[in-house]
């Protein structure tokens, strides 16, 4: 008759196997913890359902972009100074939604353009952090503007949206990690920056990089032609800091003023900012 081994015995011959139970017991209790604790997080389809309706695409004689709705007592949507550059007028459509649904072909804004289009006007723009501020003539209904979250920092999941040339739709969803958060020397001036592996694509330029609760942490900017995945935005301190310095004025006068004239931030022979000509045609922005 063959031996016969209790638990108790196989615990006291095996002690390191009795501690890696215990410990993986312990792991899951933390990782329910985790999931079913009070801090919720917004799924990817929360992030996008919430946010692209504040979410723009943003037209001029001479590109296309993206912009994110950040005052709506104002009016004010941001986007990335590159893409509304050597313009003080453009146009803009909010995302319509039929049967649940986001129409996202070009061809029906266009087909509707009497009704959908919204007028705006450049009021602030600030080269060195490729920022600028359009105050639109109106809102569609229901329209609410995001809310401004903190920095994010590396390894934290980011989600975006854009309206990029190379797909056939508009308001597309994207996600990428943080890679890196970190000060940029541009012309004497430190702007913060985050960097990201979400895939920026012509016509993505002044969207919104969103964290998992919806709020604004970046807008999309840049990316670099040498290197995979890699894609900059300007961090949501410096939009902050852009649209507080402008509400400040609005405060004083019943005009904005613009921000001073300085040199346009140089683009690298690795980077490309969107709406910028790139001899490689690698735009994060789309000339028509």
């Amino acid at each position: 008759m063959g031996c016969v081994v209790t638990r108790n015995d196989f615990y006291r011959k095996n002690p390191a196997m009795k501690r890696s139970i215990s410990q993986l017991f312990s792991l899951i209790v933390l990782t329910l913890t985790g999931l079913f604790g009070s801090t919720v997080a917004y799924g990817d389809e929360n992030v996008y359902a919430n946010a692209v309706r504040s979410t723009v695409l943003v037209l001029t004689p001479s590109a296309s972009g993206s912009g994110v709705l950040v005052d709506q007592e104002r009016r004010w949507i941001v986007t990335n100074e590159h893409v509304v550059e050597g313009h003080s007028e453009i146009s803009v459509f909010f995302p319509e939604e039929q049967h649940g649904l986001i129409e996202s072909e070009m061809d029906f804004y266009i087909s509707n353009r009497s009704r959908l289009e919204i007028p705006g006007k450049v009021i602030a723009v600030c080269k060195r952090r490729d920022l600028a501020i359009v105050e639109l003539a109106s809102l569609p209904p229901n329209v609410t503007a995001v809310k401004f979250g903190k920095s994010a920092k590396p390894g934290q999941l980011l989600h975006s949206i854009g309206n990029p040339s190379a797909s056939a739709a508009l308001w597309v969803y994207t996600n990428g990690y943080v890679r890196a958060n970190y000060f940029k020397s541009v012309n004497d001036c430190r702007m913060q920056v985050v960097e990201t592996s979400a895939p920026i694509n012509p016509g993505d330029s002044g969207g919104p990089i969103l964290n998992s609760e919806g709020q604004l942490v970046g807008i999309s900017q840049s990316f670099h032609q040498e290197g995979r995945l890699v894609s900059n935005g300007v961090d949501v301190c410096e939009v902050i800091w852009f649209v507080n310095k402008n509400r400040r004025q609005k405060s004083d006068s019943s005009e904005i003023v613009q921000a001073p004239p300085v040199p346009s931030d140089p683009t690298t022979n690795s980077e490309t900012s969107a709406a910028a000509p790139s001899l490689l045609g690698l735009l994060a922005g789309a000339k028509q």
